[in-house]
């Protein structure tokens, strides 16, 4: 739970036993106040924000010896490198030297423009850890700088992989948009100072791209702290101190896994590098401070106005801001004509919002916005709210809630419901639901157990989906009746709270069935069986396995049954190029609905291809073909396995029991597994003196090639027990 505390006031706390943990800045003398104790002889006295002193007099612009002895007295910087060989090159400005010559220093030309130009960066220092590779690739850094003075052009902090030179002059680009078509720049960091005054502090968060060793800086006015600390991916670190800085930003927000201190004298770099002082909140400025232990506060100064401070006690997380807020999922307007609807609890803390739709809203970008109803009537409207949370700059995230308004002016303070039209089948309901003119919503729940899962389940609201005190419903859609249940409707009034239920039945009316199955297809185009078709109850999906003699299948289909009598093959090959051959095929029928139900049929078709270029006679008609009518008989299926396969277990039409054949039988060695083939675990082949072979496990299609001429024993296992077939090997 996160505790909150507004501070509008000096505090001051102590700050004792605070240790530094790891607090490394990766700008060496980031102040610019560690210098050669030489420097004042020569340039006088130094400038506590601003070093070397910015107000030293040059005439024109300076040499580039003249700037490399200038910097030459400065703690870790150094100045650009000169081309060799590179005329035109004297002249380079530097940090602080460019407010020296001013914008307007005359100097030699270059490309008709002067050296002093306000396109001008400057590379001056490294990064500490040089050696380690700097700034590295992929990590997150925290960046501050402080500037004093404006400038017409924005201003920059780059990173470099390496100490680019300084020659390569564009009058119109930036030194690191030269270089940032090589891979070697990125702007860490970069503002606009035209409307600052005196010494502004600007920060950003940034993600290193790559390795950077260098960094430079420009162009106009005076620099100081320039500050970059690693960070993790949410800006969190184990420590924060902050010494001699303000907060000015409209809201800012830091968190650490341990400890945030604040105040004079709490930087673990004083010293040489860094001067202690206090600590500002500027005006208009909100400052989120959150700590997984302490926050320690001494010397902070709040400025007069809107400047605020939260405190919160909670470990780091990824949602920054305090307060998100909360939206109630509905809202009721009972005979009231406006009320407010959204989040009470909104403090200003970076948030953004949007209500969609902004129907009846005075205004859908307010946390909380007044819903005005219509002056009569009831109604219901959704809104989707999204709320951008900002509490800092580059850390900002979305999040969306739902709110329900329902509004009625109605008096009548009942609930009452009654049904008529009800139609009923095993994929539809539908029946007229007449309600009362109090009742808001309707609620319809299936109970029972139906195939479905889980069950229909759906409110429905005044206004919005029915209106008048009639719902017309229909169920439809991918619901079934598999079994008897009960649908429940329920009504509601909102501003009474009466209610009242209404049970229907919803009776299953069949199961999965079959009608006859054909037995011969003549395809001479007749419209007289000329399609794999048969009449079926309550299946809704099919799948057809058509085999020859040879045990290859010339036809696997599935698909949907979307008529009765459902018609599913026109005859023709796997690969749907040409009709099937004249012959008898065996098959395999399995049918499903919905409710799980499945049935598996199995049997011989004669086919008789009398299309032109096939074997029978063009001329001759269905009704001089003996075979021609839909021909069901056992003895008939019985023959026909004679030729097929010599098992004694042939399969017959219309069957639901285990069968199995061996095709082709006899074989050249090479044959297949049909019939019931689900219940199969394991087949074994022995030879005909009872040796055992080899067995298969996985695959229907085996091989017996390798063995000599003669009968063979396959011993089918199956779920139920041991089925032997003989297969001869020519």
């Amino acid at each position: 739970m996160k505790a909150f505390l507004i501070i509008s006031l000096l505090i001051i706390f102590s700050t004792e036993n605070i240790i530094a943990q790891q607090w490394r800045n990766f700008v060496p003398n980031y102040s610019l106040e560690n210098i050669s104790p030489d420097f004042n002889s020569i340039y006088g006295p130094v400038n506590n924000y601003c070093s070397p002193n910015c107000n030293y007099p040059f005439d024109g612009g300076p040499s580039y010896q003249y700037i490399k002895d200038y910097w030459s007295y400065v703690s870790e910087w150094t100045y650009p490198l000169q081309k060799i060989g590179c005329s035109g090159c004297p002249r380079v400005p530097t940090a602080d030297l460019l407010t020296m010559v001013n914008n307007s220093a005359a100097g030699p030309s270059k490309s008709g423009s002067n050296w002093g130009h306000l396109y001008e960066e400057y590379l001056v220092v490294p990064t500490i850890d040089y050696s380690l590779g700097g700034i590295q690739k992929d990590k997150y850094y925290f960046i501050e700088v402080f500037q004093r003075g404006s400038a017409s052009d924005g201003l920059y902090v780059v990173g470099y992989d390496q100490q680019p030179k300084a020659c390569k002059y564009n009058p119109n680009k930036q030194m690191h948009e030269i270089n940032v078509n090589k891979n070697h720049a990125q702007v860490f960091l970069t503002f606009d100072a035209s409307n600052s005054s005196g010494w502004t502090r600007y920060k950003g968060y940034f993600k290193a791209v790559s390795n950077k060793n260098w960094l430079s800086f420009g162009s106009t006015g005076f620099w100081d702290d320039l500050r970059i600390y690693e960070v993790q991916e949410n800006g969190c670190r184990d420590n924060w101190y902050f010494d001699n800085t303000e907060f000015n930003y409209s809201t800012e927000f830091f968190q650490a896994g341990q400890n945030i201190y604040v105040g004079t004298g709490v930087d673990p770099e004083n010293g040489g590098n860094h001067i202690a002082g206090k600590v500002y909140i500027r005006s208009n400025s909100y400052v989120v401070l959150q700590a997984g232990q302490s926050v320690v506060i001494n010397d902070l100064v709040m400025d007069p106005g809107s400047s605020k401070l939260l405190i919160e006690n909670t470990p780091c997380g990824s949602n920054l801001c305090p307060n998100e807020l909360s939206f109630p999922s509905q809202q009721l307007l009972c005979n009231i004509n406006s009320k407010q609807i959204g989040a009470s609890n909104a403090s200003g803390w970076g948030t953004q919002v949007t209500w969609s739709p902004s129907t009846y809203l005075d205004n859908a970008n307010s946390p909380n916005p007044t819903f005005t109803a219509p002056s009569t009537g009831a109604g219901t409207i959704e809104y989707t709210v999204s709320i951008t949370y900002t509490c800092d700059a580059g850390f900002e995230y979305t999040s969306s809630q739902n709110v329900t308004v329902q509004y009625t002016h109605s008096s009548d303070p009942t609930a009452t419901i009654s049904a008529s039209n009800i139609n009923s089948s095993t994929y539809n309901y539908s029946a007229d639901f007449n309600v009362s003119p109090g009742v808001t919503e309707i609620n319809i729940l299936t109970i029972g157990s139906p195939f479905s899962d889980p069950p229909y389940n759906e409110t429905f609201y005044v206004g919005q989906d029915f209106s008048n005190g009639i719902l017309n419903w229909t169920l439809g859609g991918n619901w079934s009746s598999c079994q008897n249940q009960d649908i429940q409707i329920t009504t509601k009034n909102i501003c009474s709270g009466a209610s009242q239920s209404l049970t229907l039945n919803w009776t299953k009316t069949g199961s999965l069935s079959v009608g006859d199955i054909p037995n011969v297809l003549t395809l001479n185009n007749d419209g007289m069986n000329d399609e794999f078709c048969f009449s079926v109850d309550h299946a809704d999906q099919y799948e057809l396995i058509v085999t020859d003699r040879d045990g290859l299948d010339i036809c696997d289909l599935s698909g949907n049954i979307t008529s009765n009598p459902a018609c599913i093959w026109d005859g023709y090959d796997y690969y749907h190029t040409q009709y099937v051959s004249t012959d008898t095929y065996s098959y395999i029928l399995k049918l499903y609905n919905e409710c799980a139900e499945s049935i598996q049929e199995h049997g011989f078709i004669d086919i008789f291809n009398s299309l032109p270029g096939m074997a029978l006679n063009s001329n001759e008609t269905d009704n001089q073909n003996p075979y021609n009518v839909l021909l069901n008989s056992q003895d008939r299926d019985a023959n026909r396995s004679n030729s097929f396969s010599n098992s004694n277990n042939s399969p017959t039409n219309n069957s639901s029991e285990e069968w199995y054949s061996i095709v082709p039988n006899p074989t050249n060695g090479f044959f297949k597994i049909i019939g019931t083939t689900k219940y199969i675990t394991k087949i074994q082949i022995y030879d005909i003196s009872g040796v055992f072979l080899f067995e298969e496990q996985d695959d229907l299609s085996l091989d017996i090639s390798k063995y000599a001429s003669g009968m063979y024993f396959v011993h089918i296992q199956t779920n139920t027990g041991i089925k032997i077939l003989k297969v001869e090997r020519k």
